[in-house]
């Protein structure tokens, strides 16, 4: 027996300060727990409704999550009305840019249960659980710290800047939008071409890692080698490889002295190239054949998943692109070969 979804309501996501009691729940969410986005939901409120049986998982995850910053992702039994479902539901913690304010996000999807095999939960959990959390705190983090702005630029009258914001909000929440879509779409095995501006996919990431660049010292550069800037590809997944591939590049990079992280656009015969470089020293030839695997991590303490670049192989393979290890450069390089044709 497998695990199926039931009544396709999407993924939910919820979020909360530290320091309140208050979940803030998506629409998505409130369908799940059939609850009115009108209505007031407190982490009691969420407790009450987890059957006898998952109530002391779910408290050391959150005792884990409040405390100590560790994230989690995990199957649970709920009871709604007196009818039992059980839902996949994720957390993690992320700290607001330029406060010190700390922000629970997390995940929520419907499930049925029937016999699941541990591994199959594993799948689920890694994929669905740790990587979308992973790649929704970028824009997740821009919300806030626009909603944090707007409060001071009202007091200030400070209508342009407020619009500012504003902008940025919308963007972060479309990116937000875009990546549970990817993630649906990969798990229903669909696919959506469209035309893609690779400068205008360069100009996103940067926009969704802006606050990380600063906040660790990093500098970001582009240079455009090409006039092929066009291609038919998947705008949401292409933003989800870089970003990928821009963040490990800025994790793998902190105790160094140089930092810096550039992307190259150039082209072959037949595909763009797409050239992700960092300061490091390159990846040892010893675990390059494993590097794209799934699970394998080489950031140790720092609490990789593994996941990262085995999702840019496979998001790139279905629209058909490749990635490789540039070992004739003196630094770390990921080259991406994307065909040309629109």
């Amino acid at each position: 027996m497998t695990l199926h979804k039931i009544n396709d309501l999407g993924v939910g996501t919820w979020h909360l300060n530290a320091k309140d009691n208050e979940i803030n729940l998506s629409k998505v969410a409130c369908n799940i727990l059939e609850y009115s986005q009108k209505e007031k939901f407190s982490i009691d409120d969420f407790k009450n409704i987890v059957d006898d049986t998952s109530k002391e998982k779910i408290r050391g995850h959150l005792v884990d999550l409040f405390e100590n910053e560790i994230p989690f992702s995990t199957e649970l039994l709920i009871r709604i009305n007196k009818k039992k479902k059980w839902v996949i539901i994720s957390g993690q913690t992320i700290k607001v840019s330029g406060s010190n304010q700390l922000l629970c996000v997390g995940t929520i999807k419907e499930w049925t249960y029937s016999n699941v095999m541990k591994e199959e939960l594993d799948i689920i959990r890694a994929d669905a659980g740790s990587e979308v959390l992973h790649e929704v705190m970028g824009p997740m983090t821009i919300i806030m710290n626009s909603c944090s702005k707007i409060d001071k630029f009202l007091k200030k009258k400070e209508f342009q800047k407020i619009q500012d914001e504003s902008d940025h909000i919308g963007v972060a929440t479309k990116r937000v939008v875009d990546i549970f879509s990817s993630m649906r779409d990969v798990i229903r095995n669909e696919i959506h071409f469209s035309k893609v501006n690779l400068l205008s996919v360069l100009k996103k990431v940067h926009f969704f890692l802006h606050d990380d660049f600063i906040e660790n010292e990093v500098s970001y550069s582009t240079n455009i080698k090409t006039n092929h800037l066009d291609i038919k590809a998947v705008e949401g997944e292409l933003i989800q490889v870089l970003t990928i591939l821009v963040n490990n590049a800025i994790e793998a990079n902190l105790d160094n002295d140089e930092k810096w992280v550039s992307i190259e656009l150039d082209e072959t015969e037949n595909n763009v190239l797409i050239k992700v470089s960092d300061s490091g020293e390159g990846i040892p030839k010893e675990i390059q054949d494993k590097i794209f695997e799934k699970h394998f991590t080489t950031k140790g303490d720092r609490g990789g998943t593994g996941i990262g670049l085995d999702v840019c192989f496979k998001l790139l393979e279905r629209i058909g692109g490749t990635i490789e290890i540039d070992n004739s450069a003196f630094n770390t390089t990921f080259l991406i070969y994307l065909p040309k044709k629109l």
